[in-house]
């Protein structure tokens, strides 16, 4: 249980990383002027900006259908945050739970 553990909240931790990095792009092509909040969609970030997301649009189109090209047309910084606050809560809760494992061995 704690490897289970130890790995969401290392997979939270590096997921909140690399989201904040997207949303510091992401803002300093807004302060730049090159797009504008409503013109700079998670599809528009994905295939324009970093395409080496692209696969993501896919998955979404795929897994979600109409939802999934509804939430591609939204802009970044309405996602973004989002999934940022979600990874923090996901975190929180896998080193709370870690807190609360006992460290003493299981009698076998």
């Amino acid at each position: 249980m704690r490897n289970f553990l130890l790995s969401i909240l290392w997979m939270s931790i590096i997921g909140n990383a690399i989201q904040f990095l997207i949303m510091a792009t992401a803002t300093w092509q807004i302060i730049s002027g090159s797009y504008s909040f409503s013109d700079l969609t998670l599809e528009v970030y994905v295939t324009q900006l970093a395409p080496w997301l692209s696969w993501i649009k896919t998955v979404l189109a795929a897994m979600l259908g109409d939802l999934g090209s509804a939430i591609l047309t939204l802009p970044i910084f309405v996602i973004s945050p989002m999934k940022f606050v979600a990874g923090l809560v996901i975190g929180w809760w896998a080193n709370t739970e870690l807190k609360n494992l006992s460290t003493e061995p299981a009698l076998q």
